[in-house]
């Protein structure tokens, strides 16, 4: 029996982390660091300057930032949760809040702390600062911005694009403390920021659409306790709409990026984009049209979480 209990209890807390989230969010700075920069920064200079301890350290401040994030957003909308998904909770059911708060407060700092030391590895404390004003933002995010018209799905989906940038900033200043190898690596930077802008932009664009598909779940709790979301103030046809013809956006810079840009690297890329996330966005496209309701809302959201993952994995095949 005490198995039993102590086994809910970790899945709880797994569930209270988002630890699939936490792990997407690893995978893609690992992959955009060794599948994308190094290859084609890197192997224009001897040797490799970039620091793998600063790199673990950026990493965690992520994850532990993404943690924390997750937490206190679960504590700001535990009333919001009752009316939504009550069968789901986790606050005051497997974790008390106070412990939550403690969580929120311990991988909080230390997300913060593991940036300044990200960015003492690499050379730049302005780097460091960064997790810092993730942190302001993730906090006043659940605690304000989210109940407000549009910011709140603004700044989230901005947040999550900026795990794919941060990387390479991390690497930018590192190089810059090497004269040489930031002159060797100059041939790279025009290839590498196409690729990590259109990254940016794809999860930009999914993030922003999953989340306004989650409003429409949400309607109920938020409509009753005031959050200004898109469905809230549109209703949930017209944000709906807003989704497909965001998710068409995506197709059409996808087809162009892929027709101009990527035949450029290998058939590989392109036959993976093609199967894996170009018919998987069309199909998505269609589905939501012939199902313009919360329930079908729901089902989409969930999967673009398997789309963007698609996404992020296409980065291996870039350098076959």
């Amino acid at each position: 029996m005490q198995a039993d209990s102590l086994i809910i209890n970790i899945k709880a807390h797994l569930r209270l982390f988002r630890w699939e989230n936490l792990f997407i969010v690893m995978l893609t700075m690992i992959l955009v660091r060794y599948a994308l920069i190094f290859p084609l920064i890197y192997s224009h200079i001897d040797g490799i300057p970039g620091s793998r301890a600063g790199f673990i350290a950026l990493v965690l401040s992520s994850v532990f930032l993404a943690a924390g994030g997750n937490i206190i957003n679960d504590y700001f909308d535990v009333k919001i949760d009752r009316i939504n998904r009550p069968e789901k909770m986790i606050l005051g059911r497997h974790v008390s809040f106070a412990s939550a708060l403690l969580y929120y407060q311990v991988f909080s700092v230390l997300g913060v702390l593991s940036g300044f030391a990200a960015g003492y590895f690499c050379g730049s404390w302005r780097l460091g600062g960064i997790p810092l004003v993730i942190a302001g933002l993730l906090y006043y995010y659940s605690f304000r911005y989210k109940r407000l018209f549009i910011r709140g799905t603004l700044v989230v989906s901005l947040l999550s694009a900026m795990v794919i940038l941060i990387v390479w900033l991390f690497e930018f200043f590192r190089l810059q403390t090497d004269a040489l190898s930031f002159a060797g690596a100059i041939n790279g930077f025009g290839t590498v920021n196409r690729l990590i802008a259109g990254y940016f932009v794809f999860s930009f664009l999914l993030t922003f659409t999953r989340e306004i598909l989650k409003d429409v779940e949400d309607l109920p709790g938020d409509s009753r306790y005031g959050c200004q979301s898109i469905p809230v103030r549109l209703g949930i046809a017209p944000t709906l709409m807003i989704a497909v013809c965001l998710l068409a956006l995506v197709f059409i810079l996808l087809v162009l990026i892929q027709s101009t840009y990527l035949i450029r690297f290998n058939r590989y890329i392109l036959i993976y984009s093609v199967c894996l996330i170009d018919l998987p966005l069309l199909f998505i496209i269609v589905r939501l049209i012939r199902n313009q309701t919360a329930e079908g809302a729901a089902i989409i959201q969930r999967s673009l979480k398997w789309l963007m993952l698609a996404g992020v994995v296409s980065m291996l095949f870039f350098n076959l």
